[in-house]
């Protein structure tokens, strides 16, 4: 069979917890998210693929970047606000978003971002979780975490990278 690599980069973004409404956000965030981009398709054997995963903090960071980079080929963000500061008319890729049913705050925003993204042409999927709230896909934190839930999201992401992340050029 054919064998496939890939390489991910985790960038130390913690520090940079600004919330996502403030301008400061897309003016520092965007640009270093950009940047690793950059990083991953300069790296020899990196044949343009990329992709963005994000969890909590990291979800909305990773809408922000679906926004921002043409070059992404999909994007997963999991329980993430959408950056008030960001366009989703300027998406160019497939996203596909996870949430807690009881993660009041950002989930009860999806029917609104789902209009949104309809209405940019975003080809969007959210996937709601019933019975759970933020951060279910954290094992670090047994409160939140549920099991079944977070491998059948994982599952989802794989298939859906897999999908989108797949050589158009082989036939």
């Amino acid at each position: 069979g054919t064998e496939e690599q890939r390489l991910a980069a985790q960038p130390e973004m913690r520090a940079a917890t600004t919330p996502a409404r403030q301008p400061e956000f897309a003016a520092w965030a965007v640009p270093a998210l950009t940047a690793v981009v950059d990083a991953l398709v300069e790296e020899p054997g990196v044949d343009g693929r990329v992709a963005v995963v994000g969890f909590c903090f990291g979800g909305t960071y990773a809408f922000a970047l679906a926004a921002a980079d043409a070059r992404l080929r999909a994007a997963v963000p999991f329980y993430g606000t959408f950056p008030e500061h960001a366009d989703p008319a300027t998406i160019a890729c497939p996203v596909l978003a996870f949430y807690g049913e009881d993660d009041h705050v950002i989930t009860d925003g999806v029917p609104e971002l789902e209009g949104r993204m309809a209405e940019a042409g975003v080809d969007f999927t959210a996937r709601v979780y019933h019975g759970v709230g933020h951060a279910f896909f954290n094992d670090a934190s047994p409160s939140k975490y549920n099991a079944e839930v977070a491998a059948d999201a994982w599952e989802r992401t794989l298939a859906f990278l897999g999908t989108h992340l797949r050589d158009r050029t082989a036939t």
